[in-house]
């Protein structure tokens, strides 16, 4: 019995492998989880959307709003200055 499978092995498809290959020949672009529905928000999507954006890519299928930015690491630079001016302030004598 011949099948009508897309998958690369030929074997029968699952409901996820069918959710899967409808969703690309759809023409979406975005991530897709292991149960084959599209995945559109969340921190998993902002950062394939962060990516994304980076290489210039259609993320159409974004629904989550804005993307979160990274964490700001600016007082990794600051913690050495905050903790010299702190000694300096306890060390000198009032």
């Amino acid at each position: 019995m011949a099948t009508n499978s897309r998958r690369w092995d030929g074997e029968p498809e699952t409901e996820a492998d069918t959710r899967l290959f409808d969703l690309r020949e759809s023409g979406y672009t975005g991530p897709i989880d292991s149960d084959g529905y599209a995945v559109t928000s969340g921190e998993d999507a902002a950062i394939l959307k962060r990516m994304a954006d980076q290489r210039g890519e259609d993320t159409s299928w974004w629904t989550g709003g804005d993307t979160p930015s990274r964490p700001s690491r600016v007082w990794l630079l600051l913690l050495p200055l905050a903790v010299f001016v702190l000694v300096a302030v306890l060390s000198h004598p009032h």
